[in-house]
């Protein structure tokens, strides 16, 4: 008579486990964006030609719903240079804490022509990963402005939701970025040295614009 009672008992006590162990879901509070409604309502600021032009993408700067998802955003206008000329673009590795791999702002870009229409976006570029000695690591590329970009009159650096939480890997100097898909982390090689870093939607982004026989380089105006 007693087994039964036991085996009751025993039953209630792991119900009762269970019960106490389901977690409740967790409160997602999401907040509103106030989307442009077109690329002509964007405050544009001005590119300098042969000048490095460094910009900080963060909180502070509007937010736009571009094709790929919503980011923050730096909008130029671009120099009046005699085409084809070459326009560079760099992302910083922005550090952390120490032992921290570091994050890098994934640059997309979008050209726009002189009524601000949709042009051209570049979302995989074939950007280098460059560690230059005693400088902080950056990844970099560069557009020939010519062709089908000739009626380029602006430029929108942002980037897109399939280019967060990804990381690269740098050997030997350079690495050669995957230019499409991103569906996978991508890491370093085993071999020393060996970096990964983070894409982030905030970072640090250096332009310069500049025809292809131009090698001087002003100050760098930061914005």
């Amino acid at each position: 008579m007693r087994i039964p009672g036991l085996v009751t008992i025993l039953s209630l006590l792991l119900l009762s486990a269970c019960a106490s162990t389901d977690l409740k879901p967790k409160l997602v509070r999401t907040e509103s964006v106030d989307f442009q409604k077109s690329f002509s309502e964007m405050s544009f600021k001005v590119l300098p030609a042969e000048e490095r032009v460094r910009l900080k993408i963060d909180g502070t700067d509007s937010r736009f719903g571009f094709t790929g998802g919503a980011s923050h955003y730096e909008a130029l206008v671009l120099p009046d240079l005699v085409k084809p000329y070459i326009l560079q673009i760099d992302s910083e590795v922005v550090r952390g804490g120490l032992g921290h791999p570091g994050t890098l702002f994934f640059p997309v870009v979008t050209f726009l022509d002189e009524k601000k229409e949709w042009l051209k976006t570049f979302d995989a570029l074939p950007y280098v990963v460059q560690k230059p000695f005693g400088s902080a690591n950056y990844m970099t590329v560069s557009l020939q402005i010519s062709d089908e970009l000739a009626a380029a009159h602006y430029i929108v650096i942002h980037t897109q939701d399939d280019k967060l939480n990804k990381a690269i890997g740098y050997f030997e100097g350079e690495a050669i970025l995957q230019s499409s898909g991103f569906s996978t982390m991508m890491t370093a090689p085993v071999e020393k040295p060996r970096y990964r870093y983070e894409f982030a939607p905030l970072g640090w982004v250096r332009l310069k614009a500049s025809l292809p026989s131009g090698h001087n380089t002003k100050v760098s105006t930061q914005y």
